[in-house]
């Protein structure tokens, strides 16, 4: 282990607040967003090698990485970017996997769609903008005034201020909020949807953490395929993540926390 990220899942464990769909044992070491060394690999994990830099988003199900040493499947892990230092790396895993389910797992969004990305500055939400556009997505954001310049910047086609413009109202005419995608964004545009002239074929999206979280900088996507493949493990995913940064430049990648 070289560094592990903590996220609001780490206390609510601790807590307890998940204990009816996590049946943990204790004692129970906490943190599941790491990066680190290859130590020794399993036989079967044979794309691994003893010395290779990794990050990785653990099986939550087992022991975290507030430890020294970690075992992980070999199919939650991917190759580090390498120009990213293990600590911002660290931060990627979470924000980046929990972007891309709301997006393409859960919001089945596909080329040429229109998204709307709340929480624009946050951890989830800078990612969810870079994957949409890396997707050939129209890309409408949303986050506060000191936020506007830096996600204008990661690459988003329109920036709502909401402290001076009502997004509902912006987007009503042209954004779609599926209803797959459960939580307070998406009920928020749903309910200011209704009644009004919206245009399906767009998904919406976003993040209830905004404040605090990590916000990721332009991770230079690049081009990408036309579609997201609509279930890769995150092996896949963050290697996609990590091969796209190699071509880039991360220039705020698990820098300090922004208000969203």
């Amino acid at each position: 282990m070289r560094c592990a990220a903590v996220n609001p899942v780490d206390y609510k464990i601790r807590q307890g607040l998940l204990k009816e769909k996590l049946a943990h044992k204790l004692p129970l070491v906490l943190g599941w967003d790491v990066a680190g060394v290859v130590v020794e690999a399993g036989s079967a994990a044979n794309e691994f090698a003893p010395g290779d830099p990794v990050y990785s988003r653990p099986d939550i199900a087992r022991d975290g990485a507030y430890a020294e040493y970690i075992a992980v499947k070999a199919h939650d892990c991917a190759r580090k970017p390498e120009r990213m230092a293990f600590a911002a790396a660290a931060g990627v895993p979470l924000t980046a996997l929990t972007a891309w389910k709301a997006l393409f797992d859960e919001g089945g969004l596909k080329s040429g769609q229109t998204v709307l990305v709340h929480a624009a500055s946050g951890g989830v939400g800078s990612f969810a903008v870079q994957l949409a556009k890396a997707f050939h997505c129209q890309v409408i954001a949303v986050t506060s005034t000191p936020n506007v310049e830096m996600v204008k910047a990661l690459g988003a086609d329109r920036v709502i201020d909401y402290r001076k413009q009502d997004f509902a109202r912006r987007c009503a005419t042209s954004t779609w909020c599926s209803t797959r995608l459960a939580g307070h964004p998406g009920q928020v545009l749903a309910r200011a949807a209704r009644g009004r002239d919206a245009r399906f074929g767009g998904v919406a999206a976003g993040s209830a953490a905004g404040r605090g979280a990590p916000r990721h900088g332009p991770i230079r996507l690049g081009r990408a395929r036309r579609r997201a493949p609509a279930a890769a493990r995150g092996h896949d995913r963050l290697g996609t993540v990590a091969h796209r940064h190699r071509h880039g430049v991360a220039a705020r990648a698990g820098g300090r926390g922004a208000r969203a």
